[in-house]
């Protein structure tokens, strides 16, 4: 399987198409279950002409104004509120100007200069060389990387995972 977003996984999962999924942020469902692996805090991701590229960390705040690159809102919506959360604690939504499905190409798309974005830790791993990517300050926003399986598939090989947990912050 491809990376698929969150929602996808979730269909796949209840077609029995698979029978484990990693995700981020899962919307609840009575037929999964869901076993937290990693915790992480959002970063800010800007591209290198920002004029608070050189800051040693941001605000979402200061960010109120800037278009944004995003996930889109079909991955699943606890995934997409999770990601708007330090936005909201500031005090609005961001104008989304373009989203992509991958994080790979949201950095490449912020590091083009379509805009700025808010994204899991992680993703710093994967962003090009040509953003600066800041810890975030005045939120306490996290992001949860979980192991989703069904509910009534009691295999061991199912049932198994999600043992130990990682935090990355």
């Amino acid at each position: 399987m491809g990376a698929d977003v969150t929602a996808q996984v979730i269909d796949r999962l209840l077609t029995g198409e698979v029978d484990l999924g990693v995700v981020r942020d899962a919307d609840p469902h009575d037929d999964l279950v869901a076993t937290a692996f990693a915790t992480e805090s959002f970063v800010a991701i800007l591209p290198a002409d920002h004029p608070h590229a050189g800051d040693q960390a941001i605000d979402a705040g200061i960010l109120r104004d800037d278009p944004f690159v995003f996930f889109p809102r079909a991955a699943g919506e606890r995934a997409y509120q999770s990601n708007l959360r330090p936005c909201l604690e500031a005090g609005y939504i961001p104008r989304i100007v373009q989203d992509a499905s991958s994080w790979t190409t949201v950095t490449h798309l912020v590091a083009a200069g379509l805009g700025v974005t808010i994204a899991p830790a992680s993703v710093s791993a994967v962003a090009p060389s040509s953003v600066r990517v800041l810890p975030m300050t005045g939120t306490g926003a996290t992001t949860e990387v979980q192991i989703l399986r069904r509910r009534d598939d009691s295999r061991i090989t199912s049932t198994s995972f999600g043992a130990a947990q990682v935090t990355h912050r």
